[in-house]
Formats: C-alpha cells, sequence, structure tokens
C-alpha cells in the first residue's frame, strides 16, 4: 500500500470556512443569551408592587447663625492695645472687653479745639456790634418819637437789629454744638475701653490680637450675639416657596453633629433679595436662560443644644407630603402614552407581561404611589425599549 503526502495547504479553504461558521454561532448564541437577561422588549428588572410610606421632601445646604447679632464698630480711629476675650466667650452687660490708646487723633482734636475759639473770638466781635445796634435802636426810638427825625429811620435800623438778633440765635446754637463735640472729644480721647452694651456671646472677634493694631472709623471690631437664639439658615428656589409656611417642622443634620435635631421655619422672606439670585446654569451671551430667584428662609431649633456652634454647616429636610400602606412602585417602570400613565404587568396566570393603565398619586425622585389599577404583590416589568 502506498501512502500519498497531502499538502496541508489543501485543507486551508476548509479550516477557514470552519472557523467562521464557528465566529458566527457564537455571536448569535451571545445575543440570544444577552436578550434573554433583559427579558422580551429590553426589560430592564422586575418589582414586586408593595404596600409602604412615600414621602415628598426637599432638602437644602446650610448653616447655623445667631438670630440676635450686635456689631461693634470703631467710633472713631483707634489702636488695639489689648483684647480681653475670646471667641465664643460669655460676656455681662458693661463687661470690658477690649483696650485701646485712644479713639481720638490729634490732628482732629486740635481741628475741635481751634474751630471752637474761632466760633468764640467771632462770637466776641459779633456781641460788641450787637450790644451797640441795640443802644443805636433805643436813641432812634426816643428821637422818632419826638419827632426830631423820620419814622422810616426809626424802621431801617429796627429792622437791621431783628436781622442781628436772628444771626444770633444761629451763632449760638454752633457754638453749643462745637462745644458738646469738643467735650466728647475730649471723654473718648481719654477713652481706654470698649464694653459690651448688653449680655451675650462673641460669636465673632474681627480684630487680631497684636499691640497697637490700627483700625479705622466704622470697621468691626466683635460681634455680639444671644448665646441662647441658635437658628439655621439656607436658600431656597422660587419653585418651593409657595409650599412653605411659617411654624412648617423641619429637620436639621449638622455636619459636627451626627442625630438629627427638630426645628421649624420661623422666618421666610417673601421678597428675593438682588444678593440671594444666582444663575441655575450660567448662560451662554445672546441666551435667554431664566434667572432663578432665591429666598432666605430660617429655622429655629425646638430645643437648644449645647453642641452646636455658630458657622456649623448641615443639611434641612423638609416634608411636604407624606402617606402610609400604599402601594409604590419605582418611577422607571411608568410608560406614558397619549397622556395616560400605563405600566407592564406580569398576566399571574399566563405568565406574560401585559400593559395595564394605572391612576398614580403623589411622588418623589425615586417612586410613586398607584391608587388604582395595581395590586399588592403584582409583577411589574421596567422596559428599556420604547414607551
Amino acid at each position: 500500500m502506498k501512502i500519498r503526502s497531502v499538502s496541508s495547504f489543501k485543507f486551508l479553504p476548509f479550516i477557514i470556512t470552519l472557523l467562521l461558521i464557528s465566529f458566527s454561532c457564537d455571536k448569535f448564541f451571545s445575543k440570544a443569551d444577552s436578550n434573554n437577561r433583559r427579558g422580551v422588549g429590553g426589560v430592564l428588572g422586575r418589582f414586586t408592587a408593595q404596600r409602604g410610606e412615600i414621602i415628598l421632601a426637599g432638602e437644602w445646604d446650610g448653616e447655623v447663625k445667631y438670630s440676635d447679632r450686635k456689631e461693634i464698630t470703631a467710633e472713631r480711629k483707634i489702636k488695639i492695645k489689648n483684647i480681653l476675650v475670646n471667641n465664643f466667650s460669655i460676656v455681662k452687660k458693661g463687661q470690658k472687653i477690649i483696650e485701646v490708646d485712644n479713639f481720638l487723633d490729634e490732628k482732629e482734636y486740635q481741628s475741635l479745639l481751634d474751630k471752637s475759639q474761632i466760633e468764640k473770638m467771632e462770637m466776641d466781635s459779633f456781641m460788641l456790634k450787637f450790644n451797640q445796634l441795640a443802644k443805636d435802636v433805643q436813641v432812634k426810638k426816643m428821637l422818632a418819637d419826638k419827632e426830631i427825625i423820620p419814622n422810616k429811620d426809626y424802621e431801617l435800623i429796627l429792622n437791621e437789629y431783628r436781622t442781628s438778633t436772628t444771626e444770633l440765635k444761629r451763632k449760638q446754637i454752633a457754638m453749643k454744638k462745637s462745644a458738646e463735640d469738643l467735650a466728647e472729644a475730649k471723654i473718648k480721647a481719654s477713652t481706654t475701653e470698649i464694653i459690651a452694651d448688653n449680655y451675650g456671646i462673641i460669636s465673632s472677634l474681627v480684630v487680631k490680637k497684636s499691640t497697637n493694631t490700627e483700625v479705622d472709623v466704622g470697621q468691626r471690631l466683635a460681634i455680639i450675639a444671644d448665646p441662647k437664639r441658635l437658628i439655621f439658615e439656607c436658600i431656597i428656589e422660587d419653585s418651593y416657596i409657595g409650599k412653605l409656611s411659617s411654624g412648617m417642622e423641619a429637620t436639621v443634620t449638622l455636619d459636627a453633629i451626627p442625630q438629627p435635631l427638630a426645628a421649624k421655619i420661623v422666618f421666610i422672606d417673601n421678597h428675593s433679595d438682588s444678593d440671594l439670585q444666582d444663575w441655575e446654569n450660567p448662560p451662554s451671551i445672546g441666551t435667554n436662560t431664566p434667572l432663578i430667584k432665591k429666598y432666605l428662609v430660617k429655622f429655629a431649633f425646638n430645643a437648644q443644644d449645647s453642641k452646636v456652634r455658630e458657622f456649623y454647616r448641615g443639611r434641612v429636610k423638609i416634608i411636604f407630603n407624606k402617606k402610609s400602606n400604599v402601594i409604590t412602585v419605582p418611577l422607571i417602570v411608568l410608560k406614558s402614552i397619549s397622556n395616560e400613565i400605563f405600566i407592564t404587568v406580569i398576566n399571574a396566570g399566563s405568565n406574560t407581561p401585559m400593559l395595564r393603565k394605572i391612576t398614580t398619586g403623589i411622588q418623589n425622585d425615586s417612586e410613586i404611589e398607584v391608587v388604582s389599577g395595581l395590586k399588592e404583590g403584582e409583577i411589574v416589568l421596567a422596559s428599556g425599549g420604547e414607551s
């Protein structure tokens, strides 16, 4: 028997054909397996209709503030000598909180002193003329009564006297004001301390604890607040303001305190402040993106917690609506057809999917209440295909 040598290249086309058939089969079965996982119509999931609680709520970021705050400012340019309190120190009414060198510089004091002296010199000169004018009026009146001079000469000097009397009153008022300013300046120049006007907590020390720190007129030195009146403030969009009302209950959760704190609304700014307005998304030039108005809302804690501090940040949660023992389904199962709501339900008898019209109630960001059209325990499909 002869054995013939067969070249492997002779079977190359046959091998390539087998490989192509194998690849096609793998692709076909892989697609079929994917469809089985997704279900008919691109099903994304199966959900069982259950009874439970659905809550419609909103949450906003904010921070703790003192409700009653009073600023202490520099009445004149001063130099800080020593600060006797710290942030969050409790102070009594009349307690010394800051020591200063003076409230008034020498140039300003000298200017007031010079003004007072000039006004006094002018008044002395004016009074000499005024007293002489008063004597002249008496003389002219006597001469006019005896008809030695015309009566009009007397009337002329009398009018001049009346005008001078008005000027005298003006100068007296000006001198009194200058004297008061100078006296106040002397007191303030000798003042070496700033005291607290009322009982409270130092919620903010603006000036630094360093000697000879210069402070300009009107600059804030510190803030004293009522330690018993902490509130939570946040900014809420215009679309929610109509749902809020004074006294509405809320829950505040602070970053530094894990336990939620009960609170209620005590203030709603119903007039949007331009400082609180913001763009939801900054628009490009030439677009007509509407401006989203935002409002300040304040919440009072139902009970004061000693661990709460001003400027603590957190979130407030407001429940607008809540229902218990209702059937709910995820929002992703809904289908909108001709302005009506449908869901895909598994028929218990045939185990096949079927569309069913339902009536819905309240909803939140993830689920919705089904008022009618669905029973507890029924299986609902969420489809990834077109509605």
